[in-house]
């Protein structure tokens, strides 16, 4: 099964990937976390699940591993030796769909990440899967702007980007909701 886990920045997406790493971890599966190289902050989650990843790791009941982008053999290999394979960030790693095309009956694949940039252009890499996908659990967060509770948005809020893959926190982006989202980038 291929399980697509999306939404805005501060929504919950590796927090809801890690619950599902948990489950896998407690029912003695052969498991996987990829993350992106590219992701230079130096935690999983903000929430206090960083200390029970950790734990899995260094335990050996999960293997954790970065890539910049899946190979045809680095996916056949994910594939025929793990029973759960999760995919953090998913979107800056290049060519998610081989992976998702050579997963198998026997390996369930949990993609993690945001669906579109700061400027609302869809991630090439969600779409590539997208058609793949046996399940999709879509989060909201709540918008640090006004207190909504549906924050879909991401905003850059550090000046100007410079790539379309700005790697940050709080200190570069917000979630907020649509009208907190216009409203905001009218003043740009």
């Amino acid at each position: 099964m291929i399980t697509l886990i999306c939404g805005s920045m501060y929504s919950g997406k590796s927090t809801s990937l890690l619950m599902k790493i948990q489950r896998a971890v407690y029912g003695r599966k052969k498991a996987v976390l990829i993350r992106p190289k590219i992701d230079s902050r130096g935690y999983f989650t903000h929430s206090l699940g960083n200390e029970v990843l950790s734990q899995f790791v260094e335990n050996g009941r999960l293997t954790q591993i970065e890539l910049s982008e899946f190979t045809q053999e680095k996916a056949d290999e994910l594939c025929s030796f793990f029973d759960a394979v999760f995919v953090d960030e998913f979107f800056m790693i290049k060519n998610c769909a081989v992976l998702a095309k050579a997963s198998s009956v026997n390996t369930n694949v949990y993609f993690s990440g945001l669906i579109a940039s700061s400027e609302n252009e869809v991630f090439e890499e969600c779409i590539s899967i997208l058609p793949y996908c046996d399940e999709i659990e879509k989060l909201n967060g709540v918008c640090m702007e006004c207190g909504s509770q549906i924050g879909n948005y991401s905003l850059y809020k550090a000046g100007v980007k410079t790539k379309s893959i700005e790697v940050g926190d709080m200190n570069k982006y917000e979630c907020v909701c649509r009208e907190c989202y216009l409203r905001i980038n009218k003043k740009l």
